[in-house]
């Protein structure tokens, strides 16, 4: 009987286990050294070489919005640069989000407390003019 509710307990604690263990998926990073100057952070690579200049206040990681793009801050603008160390957008935008819940290829961008969405390109794909936009799936759930 011992062995029994050992076995039962045992086989809860996995299922327990399971269930709140949240896989994240791995996004790969650069191989690239974080810089900092009196002018700000930057890149360069293991060669030495400036993969992007020390002028910003932020650099975040790769994957935040979109496996191959970062985000960069900038006089708290915010831009974002690829996996080459280019820049797609200067910093511009006083926040950019994943626009997922409207199309899976765009990014929410605010700019002067109005909103629109830029595709990974960096292209504007829905002008920045709105205060607000609903979710497709909930109309009366608004987001900005």
């Amino acid at each position: 009987m011992k062995k029994m509710l050992t076995a039962c307990l045992f086989a809860v604690s996995l299922y327990m286990q399971a269930q709140t263990t949240e896989s994240k998926p791995i996004v790969p990073q650069p191989n690239w050294i974080k810089t900092e100057t009196q002018m700000g952070m930057g890149y360069i690579d293991t060669n030495g070489n400036v993969v992007l200049n020390p002028e910003y206040e932020e650099l975040r990681p790769f994957g935040e919005l979109s496996p191959g793009l970062a985000i960069i801050v900038q006089d708290g603008q915010m831009g974002l640069i690829d996996f080459e160390g280019t820049i797609i957008v200067a910093p511009q935008y006083d926040s950019i989000t994943t626009g997922s819940d409207y199309n899976p290829n765009w990014l929410m961008v605010e700019q002067y407390e109005e909103y629109g969405f830029i595709d990974f390109h960096g292209n504007e794909v829905v002008p920045i003019a709105y205060d607000k936009f609903a979710t497709p799936n909930n109309p009366a759930n608004t987001q900005n």
